[in-house]
């Protein structure tokens, strides 16, 4: 389920094992991609074993899903950071909250 390799790619990054947090943006990227050239969209879900949309369990896997674009995007964006040596990071200020010290969008 995508958001939560999401957020394990950001605890990688946040601890330091970037080429880790790499390998899984590169694959999922790719997995995503390769189902997106087939179908013409994402997918909510995908089997990790054959690169399928996901069969219906609790309810019909959903398409064009809002969290798969955004994560796919996200991961483009972070994978072009890190190739061009960019700083991932906001530096925190006094003034912004605490829960403001997230990857830069």
């Amino acid at each position: 389920w995508l958001p939560l390799e999401y957020l394990t790619v950001i605890g990688l990054l946040r601890y330091g094992f970037v080429e880790e947090a790499k390998r899984i943006m590169v694959s999922s990227v790719k997995a995503h991609a390769d189902v997106f050239r087939r179908y013409g969209t994402f997918f909510e879900k995908i089997n990790g074993e054959n690169g399928e949309p996901s069969e219906t369990f609790v309810y019909e896997n959903q398409t064009g899903f809002g969290w798969t674009n955004a994560v796919f995007y996200r991961y483009v964006q972070i994978l072009d950071h890190l190739e061009e040596q960019k700083n991932l990071y906001r530096e925190p200020k006094a003034e912004v909250p605490p829960f403001d010290l997230v990857i830069m969008h």
